[in-house]
């Protein structure tokens, strides 16, 4: 088993370049840390790395919060560390010196540490579009956006691409453009049966054309490109299908067949004249040719050939055809969602707003188009660090490789690429291979994290198991090589013995609300009775130890009944905290944040404001709502003007409620 704490010193000592493949459980965040806080304790012209020369970049809030604690705790255990060893150091910031030169270096690095750990707040570890948005909001003017820019969320992002998208389609519509009243047509505008329409085809596919770096107009001269070259030769290939056709006729059943499908096609030479019918039937017709000859018992070698020569002749003639049927859709779609983005950018800029593919895409045309950001940019980061680098796509990695170019020994990078199976924001695994390859390739290192510090032996060896069986490789997908890629177990042992518990329970009636008061009230004292006897123990990162309330999750399909579950627990004193699921952003107390946040963002909003009055946030009763909307012989009085202008309260409102309001409006 490789030693964990050895692969991590080669990580920390290596000066070069490094990818890091790390399986799962195997400490990807932990290799990425260590070569962080290495680099804090590295020496470097007028003292040792500062926190602002480092770049650590995730991909998602939670994960960036997550480095940045472990960050600072590995940061205040060095500090501990060396105070222990020198003895006598003051660890706080108030004291430090200007001039450290007359200390030793273990004295300079404790003072640097302490200073780094005080500044970590602003440093670099974000995710990727908190990177971009930071980097634009230093350069606005140089990058070409709004210093005031904003960032759309991606609910705001989606629909606002939706609106634009059937905008752009019902104008060209208007407009008599066939091209895209064939596509309608074809596609549904915005479903067709049960696939997509058109609209839905365009927005799902703008994201992953911008994740791959790619544009429309892009797009189209590499398809016309590809075009010209499939039809190379295609004259030819048609004139040696004909040659075929005495050979096949000679042949078997099958090959006679085909040769039917072949003179009904192109009988008369002619490419130009196939049909888009005849061209769907030449290429099925030459895949099931060379598949039924496969099946054959020990056919002549001569057979095999004459049908892949001839399966291969199919498929480039009648792949050719079907693709020049399609050509001018096919520029009609491109061109469309060229159209498209165009106008949704005009719509961003109107708001000021950049969506998420925009951060990357400015700060990417940002670097590439000035050598001077670039330099400067390079030179104030010693080490770029990218965490769960294979769900990297095409346009991240264009900003992470101008940043720090592989070959110039300031990249680090960690991930593992049989962890790429969710196709995260359009995430391309090749990515990862490629800039892997350039590092080593460029004199970088390698190491290999495969010690699974989380699951027991017997699970590790069912998991290589399995995927040895599941990914066998072939047609682009990856192959699972267990001398390679398998895990290896840290832990000993089998772990403790699970066990299932039947829980039986039914009353007279068998009423369901009986049933289940009687379910909540078995459930909470069989956890009470797990629990603190200590009679079940349970394994962590720890060891074995006594199970915690902490360690129990209970799952309801829905929150119908969950008081009842709450009343059992209060009564039989387990203590439980209740996580809302898919209903989250409706609970009460979300609503009314959210009521009380549109009601500061628009002050008109009537609706916010009786909302918020009625929350626990204030309290007032129904009765004073009214007398904040109307006197009581009926006039109508302006609710908001009450609260924000500082006007009286109606005087008919009770004590207590005007003892309320008056608080919530000071705040």
């Amino acid at each position: 088993m490789t030693d964990k704490t050895d692969v991590l010193e080669t990580i920390k000592a290596c000066k070069d370049d490094i990818v890091a493949r790390a399986g799962a459980g195997a400490g990807k965040t932990t290799a990425l840390i260590a070569k962080y806080i290495s680099e804090l304790e590295t020496p470097r012209d007028g003292g040792y790395t500062r926190i602002d020369q480092l770049v650590a970049l995730t991909f998602t809030e939670k994960a960036a919060d997550e480095m940045k604690r472990r960050a600072r705790d590995k940061i205040s255990e060095k500090i501990e560390e060396i105070k222990k060893e020198l003895g006598d150091l003051d660890g706080s910031s108030s004291n430090i010196p200007d001039d450290t030169a007359h200390l030793s270096t273990r004295h300079q690095l404790f003072l640097s540490l302490i200073r780094q750990r005080q500044a970590l707040e602003g440093a670099y570890i974000s995710t990727i579009h908190s990177f971009c948005a930071r980097t634009l909001h230093e350069n606005p003017i140089s990058a070409g956006v709004d210093p005031s820019f904003t960032v759309m969320g991606a609910v705001d992002a989606s629909s606002l691409l939706d609106t634009v998208t059937s905008r752009v389609i019902l104008d060209r519509l208007k407009k008599r453009d066939n091209a895209i009243a064939l596509l309608v047509r074809d596609m549904g505008f915005e479903s067709a049966g049960f696939g997509t329409g058109l609209i839905r085809q365009i927005t799902s596919l703008i994201p992953l054309i911008r994740a791959g770096s790619k544009a429309p107009h892009a797009l189209l001269q590499e398809y016309e490109k590809q075009l010209a070259k499939n039809g190379e030769g295609i004259n030819d290939a048609v004139v040696e299908l004909l040659m075929l056709l005495p050979e096949l006729q000679a042949g078997g059943k099958k090959e006679n067949t085909t040769a039917g499908i072949i003179e009904n096609a192109i009988g008369a030479g002619k490419v130009e004249e196939i049909t888009p019918k005849a061209a769907n039937a030449i290429v099925v017709g030459g895949a099931s040719l060379k598949k039924a000859v496969e099946k054959r018992k020990d056919p002549p070698q001569e057979v095999i050939e004459l049908a892949e020569r001839t399966a291969n002749l199919m498929k480039k003639v009648g792949g050719y055809m079907l693709e020049i049927n399609i050509a001018d859709s096919t520029r009609a779609f491109l061109n469309l969602i060229n159209d498209v983005l165009k106008q949704y950018n005009v719509e961003k800029n109107k708001k000021s707003a950049l969506d998420y593919d925009a951060l990357q895409e400015k700060t990417r045309d940002f670097l590439r188009g000035s050598a001077d950001a670039r330099r400067a940019y390079r030179e104030r980061f010693v080490r770029v660090l990218v965490d769960e680098f294979q769900d990297v796509n095409d346009l991240q990695r264009d900003i992470i490789t101008l940043l720090a170019p592989p070959g110039e020994g300031r990249l680090f990078v960690v991930g593992d690429v049989k962890q790429s199976i969710y196709g995260f924001r359009g995430a391309d695994v090749s990515v990862f291979d490629e800039v892997a390859e350039k590092i080593v390739t460029g004199g970088g290192g390698k190491v290999e994290l495969r010690v699974n510090r989380r699951s027991t032996p017997n699970l590790i060896k069912f998991t290589n198991n399995f995927f040895t069986s599941l990914m066998k490789g072939g047609s682009g997908s990856f192959k699972f090589e267990p001398a390679l890629d398998g895990l290896e177990a840290y832990r000993k042992g089998a772990g403790i013995t699970s066990n299932i518990t039947r829980m039986l329970y039914e009353t007279e009636d068998g009423r369901s609300n009986d049933l289940r008061l009687l379910e909540a009230n078995i459930l909470s004292s069989a956890i009470q009775e797990w629990v603190e006897p200590g009679k079940h123990i349970i394994e962590g990162d720890e060891g074995q130890r006594p199970m915690k309330y902490g360690d129990v999750a209970i799952l309801l399909r829905k929150f119908t009944n969950l008081e009842l579950y709450e009343n059992a627990m209060r009564r039989t004193g387990v203590p439980y905290h209740v996580v809302r699921g898919r209903g989250f952003y409706n609970s009460q107390e979300i609503r009314d944040f959210i009521n009380l946040l549109s009601f500061l963002d628009f002050s008109g909003n009537k609706l916010s404001l009786a909302s918020v009055l009625r929350s626990p946030f204030v309290g007032i009763s129904d009765h004073a709502i009214f007398l904040l909307l109307r006197s009581p012989d009926g006039k109508k009085r302006e609710m908001v003007d009450c609260i924000l202008e500082n006007k009286k309260l109606p005087a008919d409102i009770e004590s207590d409620d005007r003892e309320k309001i008056e608080v919530f409006k000071k705040q």
